[in-house]
């Protein structure tokens, strides 16, 4: 007996319901719920691997300054302006960059050719975590360059000029009151106990890290981007046109913000990791918990925000920063 075939115009359609397809949708959704995080995790893993292989190309280019001069290069020039990470660049793979700038002379802006040359976006002085918006020309008010050899002083002309996240350490003392900064004292403790290994005109030879490479920040990082109530200003890479002849009027305030101190003085913010406030000029960075930093010795460590920043000169942040306080440091921080 054959079976009967419903009629033609009565087949019953394939298809999904509006309940299937909901639920479909609500499956997929929760599926890149628990997939995105994970997928933003990796991507800040491998901005923090980019962001640590910077700063030990850095400390590779420190070393062989060291190697070809004795010492290490100069915080910047206190004549001219040129900042440390210029001075490295030949041993940064950017040799002909370097042949370009006469760092025996001051950065005149007003040479179209140098102005286009500072103005270079430089992926290994940039944190990609941090992501600031204009690497090309730092946001920072404080580091407006001033144009023109001849005016530095004045207001007019000025420009802004290529952005970097890793800036030399300075130390623990304030280097508008120090000139030279290796001598005197501040708040009666001596300045070569507080000084770190890039100041203005510095020669530091690894000798005289007495504290010794491995316990000294030579680099950290410094954000341009505003987070958590804190006005975080990155520096510049090349330097500044206007050094600080003058102390304390004149350009002082862009020299000092083109390195990292940590003091004791009206700002106490400033030793702060990831500071609030305004005119931070203390470590920062957009990783989760801390900063990566560069030891005198090459070494890469990643310091926690919650670091010890009490009881100037001893807390052990100032400890990290200052190169013969002859305190000892625990490794474990």
């Amino acid at each position: 007996m054959v079976a009967s075939r419903p009629p033609l115009g009565r087949r019953r359609r394939a298809g999904v319901t509006l309940v299937e397809l909901l639920v479909v949708i609500a499956i997929i959704a929760t599926l890149i719920g628990i997939l995105l995080p994970a997928v933003q995790s990796a991507r800040e893993s491998a901005r923090r691997v980019t962001c640590g292989n910077n700063l030990k190309q850095i400390g590779l280019a420190i070393t062989a300054y060291h190697t070809s001069n004795g010492h290490f290069p100069p915080g910047f020039s206190l004549t001219n302006g040129w900042s440390v990470t210029t001075f490295i660049l030949p041993f940064l793979e950017e040799a002909d960059l370097y042949d370009q700038f006469d760092t025996r002379a001051s950065m005149d802006l007003t040479n179209p050719t140098i102005l286009a040359n500072v103005q270079r976006v430089m992926p290994k002085y940039l944190c990609p975590t941090s992501n600031d918006p204009s690497p090309d020309q730092n946001s920072n008010p404080m580091m407006l360059i001033r144009s023109g050899v001849s005016t530095r002083w004045s207001r007019g002309g000025s420009s802004r000029i290529g952005l970097s996240n890793y800036i030399a350490s300075n130390g623990t003392a304030d280097q508008r009151h120090t000139v030279p900064i290796a001598t005197g004292s501040q708040n009666g403790i001596p300045l070569k106990r507080l000084v770190g290994m890039f100041y203005y005109n510095s020669e530091v030879r690894a000798a005289q890290v007495r504290d010794g490479l491995s316990n000294t920040i030579a680099f950290t990082e410094r954000t341009g981007v505003n987070f958590n109530g804190g006005e975080h200003q990155a520096t510049v890479w090349a330097g500044v046109s206007h050094p600080v002849g003058a102390l304390p009027s004149g350009g002082w305030y862009s020299i000092r913000q083109a390195n990292t101190q940590v003091t004791d003085n009206c700002c106490r913010y400033w030793s702060q990791i990831n500071g609030t406030g305004s005119h931070q000029m203390g470590p920062s960075s957009l990783h989760l918990g801390g900063v990566f930093v560069l030891m005198g010795d090459g070494a890469v460590r990643f310091i926690s925000e919650t670091i010890d920043a009490s009881n100037w000169p001893n807390g052990l942040v100032f400890l990290l920063f200052a190169m013969a306080d002859g305190k000892a440091v625990s490794a474990d921080f």
